[in-house]
């Protein structure tokens, strides 16, 4: 799977959040899925590996993040796409 076709094939919501989030995949064929999430540092603060997947809806707990802006790098394949998510609490 390339980036493009991966971008298309995700949607990660709700963005703005009180810690925690889904992530809705939509795959032609089956991909390793990885997600991995970053502080504004850089810091990888929590990853997430989720095997092969082609359809499925994942919920993320993250609850033990402080308030802020998050980087979220989702890989399956060889492509990776990267949404922001922000926690408020």
């Amino acid at each position: 799977m390339n980036t493009s076709d991966l971008s298309q094939s995700i949607s990660l919501y709700p963005t703005l959040s009180s810690g925690s989030f889904n992530l809705k995949v939509n795959f032609e064929k089956s991909s390793e899925l990885r997600v991995e999430v970053f502080n504004l540092t850089g810091q990888e603060v929590a990853s997430f590996n989720e095997g092969k997947v082609i359809s499925n809806i994942f919920h993320y707990d993250l609850n033990n993040l402080a308030e802020g802006l998050y980087t979220v790098r989702i890989i399956a394949g060889a492509g990776t796409t990267v949404r922001q998510l922000q926690i408020i609490k």
